[in-house]
């Protein structure tokens, strides 16, 4: 059966959409790898022009991906929130 199989590879453009007026951007992401124990969480602030304000990358503990992807998040609009 796996003898048959076939990858599939799909390309697609993908673009930064910049944020309204004077506002910051975050964009963020969790990732769990559980065959390797490795869970982190990380992202980015940017201004309209795509001017990198702060970058951040985090090992964290938890067992899932929507958990990882929710503490990147929360670590990412809590550092907007203080300044």
């Amino acid at each position: 059966m796996a003898e048959n199989f076939k990858a599939i590879i799909i390309s697609r453009m993908i673009h930064w959409n910049k944020p309204n007026g004077n506002n910051w951007k975050l964009n963020t992401d969790g990732s769990y790898m559980r065959n390797q124990n490795k869970v982190g969480a990380g992202g980015i602030v940017r201004t309209r022009i795509g001017d990198m304000i702060i970058a951040f990358s985090y090992p964290i503990q938890c067992y899932t991906n929507n958990y990882s992807e929710a503490q990147a998040a929360l670590i990412g609009i809590s550092w907007c929130l203080d300044q």
